[in-house]
């Protein structure tokens, strides 16, 4: 979002669907987590919300004036959504958005993360089961959530969230790609980001590219120090594998399994990148497998 906000007359609402910043207040969302999994009340709910959202007549998730984010005028509007990614097509089809589909190796995700409070909800819902989950997976991913490990739950989370765009979805007309590609090949991505969406500063792309984004209090001071001039190749390679300073063989190894249980090869054990190319107009499944040394 940060990256696409730096265009002139973008603009952007930072995650909308997060239900924290409704409680105890009048908002035009049910503070609970549970409506925005598959159900008869979701679809409604969701497309009167966004239909007021693109109209202009609500300002959540909007930035305050005079901060960098903000633009007075606007001729594209950029959700930042985290939730819902079964209903990324359904976005797609009802308000005939382009769909930019950002996704991380699950290791360094799960690192990064404090909570996965959603997890055993997504276990719960029959719809969102019975559409992505056999019965054994789901018992499966029941025992991870009963007798895992922090590690081994954040990634099942990362699963439950990844498993519809990656494996169900049509990915067709999405602009897909990684962070890996993002942070190894930056260049190259924010060239084909540029054309492919049609934006007239891509040289902003990448000036923000090398500066610390607002999560970035998150990492320690060697990440925020790159970040900040992050201009040799070996750094970027750093911050791909860095999250190996705090996983072992074998935690990385049982991580995995998790993956390979529910059919994800997008990201191999082993390997700090991909090991396909998800993003040029990807359908659902992998094309052009990149060396796993």
């Amino acid at each position: 979002m940060e990256l696409l906000a730096t265009q002139r007359g973008m603009k952007v609402v930072n995650e909308p669907l997060l239900m924290t910043r409704f409680v105890g207040r009048s908002t035009p969302l049910p503070s609970s987590w549970e409506l925005l999994l598959p159900g008869p009340q979701r679809e409604p709910m969701l497309e009167r919300y966004f239909s007021d959202l693109i109209a202009n007549r609500l300002g959540v998730g909007v930035p305050m004036p005079f901060s960098k984010n903000h633009r007075w005028f606007s001729n594209r509007l950029l959700f930042k959504i985290q939730r819902c990614s079964d209903m990324m097509n359904w976005f797609e089809r009802r308000f005939d958005g382009k769909i930019v589909y950002l996704v991380r190796h699950p290791i360094a995700t799960a690192i990064s993360r404090e909570r996965y409070g959603r997890l055993a909800l997504f276990l719960d819902n029959e719809v969102f089961c019975h559409s992505f989950l056999s019965d054994e997976l789901r018992a499966y991913g029941r025992s991870i959530v009963a007798t895992g490990t922090e590690l081994q739950k954040k990634v099942l989370d990362w699963c439950l969230q990844n498993l519809p765009p990656l494996r169900f979805l049509d990915r067709t007309r999405w602009v897909c790609l990684t962070y890996e590609d993002l942070v190894a090949r930056p260049e190259d991505t924010v060239s084909w980001l540029a054309e492919t969406l049609e934006l007239e500063q891509p040289e902003r792309i990448l000036e923000r590219i090398g500066a610390p984004s607002k999560t970035t209090n998150k990492s320690d001071a060697s990440t925020r120090s790159l970040l900040q001039g992050m201009v040799d190749k070996s750094d970027r390679t750093y911050l791909l594998a860095k999250w190996r300073s705090k996983v072992d063989v074998d935690q990385e190894r049982d991580a995995f399994k998790i993956l390979e249980r529910f059919g994800i090869d997008l990201y191999r054990c082993g390997c700090d990148e991909p090991v396909y190319d998800l993003g040029r107009a990807g359908s659902a499944n992998g094309e052009v497998i990149r060396g796993l040394s």
